[in-house]
């Protein structure tokens, strides 16, 4: 008769073969679970390990952070057991750089809880013999998030002083994070300028150039680069459109889709992806995809349009049995949650960021600009 440890390894296996979702997320929440109640840590800190990876990628963050915070205060208890072959400390250290950046993205995690984890990662990571290379291109990413752009430019220029090491971002993230830092600065045109080996396939990794080609976007609308930003949501678009964990990549496209005149397109990528960003655990995640699903609705309501194509689960305010619903309603029901979460994003960040990008929304000029399969 199979034993609880033949179930996890069983589960554990299982998982392996799976693609980022929430079935391996499930696969390996049953496996955590098996193990917490035979009080056998060794296996829950294995499955937990690898729960970690699997949630991060599903856009899960909620789930990576308490099963990071479990075994890290696992391993800090006894090393030895933990990491008996001396790789897991690794692991953990690489980790950590995904629990501190997703922190600001929860508004209940005030400034002075993430300003601790950064502190206690920089000395892991120095006690480790880092560089903290690593640690300032973290630093630099909470900052932008936060919208504190004196901490994000200094956080930057340690970066740019420090060597890589072994725990460094890829290249690729790293090239993305540079245009993500200029566009954030004001720079358009050198945001561009730093997309170029992303654009040219020099730099590739799991998530890039998925995510830049969806960043690119907004920047190019603003240079009035129309054709180019259309190129690359057709070929970005698909990049990111099956893949769950990235779903905070394609509002920018439904955005880009609504500001160049493409509403019935924005509408369908709407109806498609809403669900799935309704899904997301993540509050920033929620709160920017919604935004720009408020921009699009906006629209729509100008064009004289009356209703959007919308299926819901039963339950959600905005579902409706016909698989429509009244764009005005829907509308009200976003901008009440935008504000809401801006709210308390604001609050967090002691500054007026996320309320200011919402007024700003509403006025900024369309640049028709068609689609063409």
């Amino acid at each position: 008769m199979p034993s609880h440890a033949d179930d996890i390894a069983r589960l554990l296996d299982d998982a392996k073969e799976l693609d980022d979702g929430p079935a391996k997320v499930a696969l390996l929440d049953e496996a955590v679970r098996i193990a917490d109640s035979h009080r056998d840590d060794d296996a829950a800190f294995r499955a937990r390990f690898q729960l970690i990876q699997a949630a991060s990628f599903a856009g899960q963050p909620d789930v990576m952070l308490v099963a990071y915070s479990w075994c890290l205060a696992r391993y800090d208890s006894d090393p030895a057991r933990f990491d008996p072959d001396g790789d897991t400390l690794f692991y953990l250290l690489w980790r950590y750089k995904w629990v501190v950046g997703q922190m600001p993205d929860f508004p209940q995690f005030g400034k002075g809880q993430i300003r601790d984890m950064l502190a206690d990662m920089k000395v892991r990571h120095k006690a480790w013999g880092s560089t903290l290379h690593a640690f300032h291109d973290e630093s630099e990413s909470v900052a932008m998030t936060l919208g504190d752009k004196d901490a994000a430019v200094e956080a930057h220029k340690r970066f740019v002083k420090a060597k890589r090491d072994s725990l460094s971002n890829c290249p690729a993230c790293v090239q993305d994070q540079l245009v993500r830092y200029h566009h954030f600065c004001g720079r358009p045109e050198q945001a561009v300028a730093a997309a170029e080996p992303i654009l040219t396939r020099k730099m590739t990794c799991n998530s890039v150039p998925h995510r830049t080609y969806g960043r690119l976007l907004g920047i190019l609308f603003k240079l009035k680069r129309l054709d180019e930003a259309m190129a690359y949501h057709k070929t970005g678009y698909l990049m990111v459109a099956r893949k769950p964990g990235m779903i905070g990549s394609v509002d920018d496209h439904i955005r880009f889709l609504t500001l160049t005149d493409n509403l019935d397109r924005a509408a369908r990528l709407f109806a498609r992806h809403l669900p799935t960003a309704l899904e997301s655990t993540s509050p920033n995640t929620r709160c920017n995809f919604l935004q720009d699903c408020r921009l699009l609705l906006h629209h729509l309501g100008r064009a004289g349009k009356k209703t959007v194509p919308l299926r819901l689960p039963a339950g959600h305010p905005l579902h409706t049995d016909t698989g429509t619903a009244d764009v005005s309603t829907v509308f009200a029901w976003l901008d009440a949650e935008c504000r809401s979460l801006a709210a308390a994003f604001d609050a967090r960040n002691e500054n007026s960021r996320y309320a200011d990008d919402l007024d700003k929304d509403l006025t900024i000029p369309v640049q028709p600009f068609q689609y063409e399969r």
